[in-house]
């Protein structure tokens, strides 16, 4: 009998004992700021506050309830089950069904999901959070402390803050002029048939991932229409439609958007634009949550997620060019000889010349050779009679403003070119990317333009030239030079 005993003791001895422990320690993490409108979650686990080498099962049921204007969406975790909680409620109760032991004294955590109203009251409030199970009851009175907390009640102070999308700073131009605020007016203006920039630069406060996409809406005015996209940080996708105020609605969107933002278009400013303006460009950002009406950003551009940029308007830089120089050499031409004619020229306007375009009208008797020491370089061409007088073409690059060009031509005096005479050269510049029909008659009837040269040059014969092999029988008494 007395052995029995002994075995029987010797097996109770081998069985943990499963008595009531000390509260459990809870700590809440991560606690970032709340922000409205978005999805905000944090993390939960606990811990047997002490080594009492007891082993404790579960289920272990944790509760928290959240502020007003934050629901919930889910929960994920091992042997973790939230399913008595419904989504949109704000009490939360979770149970987690493992086994704490001396040598396993830690559960798995559990990441509580949640969704922010966009018109949750901002301000501080504190998240409590509690842990127990049917052998680890919660004491009372619940003596709460700040995570990590060993009372089995632990508490967090957060806060509530208000999300923005916002229009941070405008860009203007190829080199872009920072323009502070939402609201911008800009000195150097846009030229009119040019190409202007626009950078609009974007806060995001508080927004995530899972407010998307991301659109920023822009309106052009009339003049202003949607040439490409430049940059952006991140990138955007833009599309352009006719829309109000007279112009375009450019919509760009962007899958994501989670800090700082950029976005550059280029844009074609038309050559009837009005002058001096202003052109006045509306932006409006928008995502899953926040929504702007255009009536409300026209009506007050520095409302949350609006901006304005004014831009002055200017008439375009044009090309002028003009006859600076047009001499001849030798001082008198002679029949059967070559002679040359220098013209020199420049761009006078404020913009560069698509092209650089000379032409001339040679008089009777003169025929086209060549040019020689042209800048910017020529190609030229010649057409018509020299009997009755050859046109001359001449195309290359064009001027940029302030410069200069030149070019030597060579032409060669017929025998029938009348002599003794003075013959005129007439000369026309034009700058347009497609000849501009009628300048050498303009100049011939009005050579006082500025795009027009005109020269008269003497033409002289020795007897002998106009007899050509039979010159030798010119007698002394003839004049030997007309």
């Amino acid at each position: 009998m007395k052995s029995i005993w002994l075995a029987l003791c010797a097996l109770l001895c081998c069985v943990p004992v499963l008595a009531d422990a000390g509260p459990l320690r809870l700590a809440i993490f991560p606690a970032p700021p709340i922000y409205s409108g978005t999805e905000w979650s944090f993390g939960l686990s606990f811990t047997k506050s002490e080594a009492d080498g007891q082993v404790n099962p579960g289920p272990f049921t944790l509760r928290t309830t959240l502020p007003p204007g934050v629901e919930y969406l889910g929960a994920s975790g091992s042997n973790w089950q939230c399913v008595n909680t419904p989504t949109g409620s704000s009490s939360i109760a979770c149970m987690w069904s493992g086994t704490l032991t001396p040598a396993n004294g830690s559960s798995s955590s559990v990441r509580i999901e949640t969704r922010v109203d966009p018109a949750v009251v901002p301000g501080p409030f504190t998240l409590q959070v509690t842990i127990e199970s049917a052998q680890i009851p919660l004491p009372s009175p619940l003596p709460c402390a700040p995570s990590p907390s060993d009372t089995g009640c632990a508490t967090a102070s957060l806060a509530i803050a208000t999300s923005s999308l916002t229009v941070a700073d405008w860009g203007f131009g190829i080199v872009a002029i920072d323009q502070t605020g939402p609201v911008a007016t800009v000195t150097q203006p846009f030229e009119a048939g040019a190409i202007g920039v626009i950078v609009v630069r974007m806060d995001n406060v508080g927004y995530g991932e899972s407010n998307t996409p991301v659109r920023a809406i822009l309106h052009l005015p009339a003049g202003l229409s949607f040439r490409n996209y430049v940059n952006g940080l991140p990138q955007w996708s833009c599309t352009a439609v006719p829309g109000a105020p007279a112009g375009q609605v450019l919509t760009c969107v962007t899958p994501y958007l989670i800090g700082p933002s950029s976005l550059s278009i280029a844009v074609d400013v038309a050559p009837d634009i009005t002058v001096p303006g202003p052109a006045q460009v509306f932006a409006r950002l928008e995502n899953d949550v926040q929504q702007v009406a255009l009536a409300t950003c026209m009506a007050d551009p520095a409302s949350p997620g609006c901006g304005r940029l004014t831009i002055p308007t200017r008439p375009p830089r044009l090309p002028e060019l003009a006859v600076d120089t047009l001499v001849h050499s030798p001082t008198r031409f002679r029949r059967g000889q070559e002679g040359f004619l220098q013209l020199g020229y420049l761009n006078s306007g404020e913009g560069a010349a698509p092209a650089t375009r000379v032409l001339m009208q040679l008089p009777a008797g003169f025929v086209w050779n060549r040019a020689i020491n042209a800048s910017p370089p020529l190609a030229c061409t010649a057409s018509g009679d020299p009997a009755l007088g050859q046109t001359v073409s001449c195309t290359g690059n064009g001027l940029p403003a302030s410069s200069e060009g030149n070019v030597l031509f060579v032409v060669d005096v017929d025998y029938s070119a009348p002599a003794p005479a003075e013959l005129p050269v007439v000369i026309a510049l034009d700058h347009a990317s497609t000849p501009t029909s009628g300048l050498l008659e303009s100049c011939a009837t009005d050579p006082g333009q500025l795009f027009c040269g005109w020269i008269e040059i003497p033409v002289q014969f020795v007897c002998a030239d106009q007899y050509g092999a039979d010159g030798v029988y010119c007698d002394g008494f003839e004049a030997e030079l007309r």
